[in-house]
């Protein structure tokens, strides 16, 4: 059986863990300008990751959540195009 002490220990840990995943998804392109691979931006749920890592490239998903439109967008691309694209094109 684990020990109170053991289990804090572990609590921490993970905590710190999850600590840095919140501070990359906060900054996720500093994050990948900071990496020493070029990064490779997809959305499709059927990109094989393994593949580009393999490659030797940074996957970089582009989710499209809760980024709000702004005029770059719109500049690029025309009004009638979907608000999901638009989104991720933010993320750009």
């Amino acid at each position: 059986m684990k020990t109170d002490a053991k289990i804090s220990q572990q609590n921490n840990e993970a905590a710190s863990v999850l600590k840095e995943f919140e501070h990359i998804l906060k900054d996720r392109a500093g994050y990948l300008k900071k990496a020493s691979r070029p990064a490779v931006a997809w959305s499709s749920v059927y990109t094989p990751e393994e593949v580009l890592h393999a490659g030797g490239l940074m996957p970089f998903r582009l989710t499209g959540e809760n980024r709000p439109e702004s005029s770059k967008s719109r500049a690029i691309l025309s009004g009638g195009v979907c608000p999901y694209v638009l989104s991720c094109l933010e993320e750009v």
